[in-house]
């Protein structure tokens, strides 16, 4: 006998693109049992979101917000306060929400 799947409770919100206001504030760390890579973190709307990268990629990403520090002052727990559009797009689940584009605010 198969079983349908449970259905995802109507709380979660629905895919979404659009430019929405947020704010890049902080970098951290993201640990697993194999490696340990910096993160942006990402604020929008209540959620909180996190960006993935190497060093020069999240530097890239900062410069491109208007932030004036170099590559190695990147560290985890460095605060930033920049603001930003993201547009985001949720997985098919609806469980995640991940960032399209990053732009600076116009």
């Amino acid at each position: 006998m198969c079983r349908r799947p449970a259905a995802f409770p109507s709380s979660f919100p629905p895919p979404r693109r659009g430019l929405q206001a947020a704010t890049v504030v902080g970098v951290s760390t993201f640990e697993t049992r194999w490696f340990k890579t910096l993160t942006l973190e990402v604020q929008t709307e209540g959620e909180e979101l996190v960006i993935f990268g190497s060093r020069e990629k999240l530097h890239q990403i900062l410069v491109s917000l208007g932030y004036q520090g170099e590559e190695r002052s990147l560290i985890p727990g460095l605060p930033l306060d920049l603001p930003c559009e993201i547009e985001t797009v949720a997985d098919p689940s609806h469980f995640y929400r991940f960032i399209d584009r990053i732009l600076p605010i116009r």
